[in-house]
């Protein structure tokens, strides 16, 4: 990826940066202190609720997305067992949009690369 590639994506993310050093960081300790709009982007994304791993891999976090597909896989496979009509797939799609903005802020602002996608 050049460097006008990621400088593009972190002016993209902007919004998203002040709104996550304004709350805190990726713990969020002061996400009350947010407006709605605020909350809202700290804690969902909705291009990765659309695309999932595929967006994770857009921004190069390719080992936490794909510690968060086998996690994924491991909760959806029994619930799909035991549930058969239950839409699994929204899961899947909820986990990698509410964990994105916090997996954003640690690869753009604090370099963090690694495979635990919970930090």
């Amino acid at each position: 990826m050049t460097d006008t590639e990621q400088s593009s994506k972190e002016l993209r993310l902007q919004p998203l940066f002040d709104a996550m050093d304004k709350a805190g960081g990726t713990k969020k300790p002061d996400v009350m202190s947010l407006t709605f709009k605020e909350r809202l982007k700290v804690s969902f994304n909705i291009w990765a609720f659309l695309f999932n791993i595929i967006y994770y891999l857009y921004h190069g976090m390719w080992k936490k997305g794909l510690s968060l597909l086998g996690v994924c896989i491991a909760l959806v496979v029994p619930l799909a067992y035991f549930f058969p009509d239950f839409p699994s797939g929204i899961i899947t799609s909820a986990l990698f949009a509410t964990f994105a903005p916090i997996n954003l802020y640690s690869k753009y602002k604090s370099n963090d690369d690694g495979w635990n996608f919970l930090k």
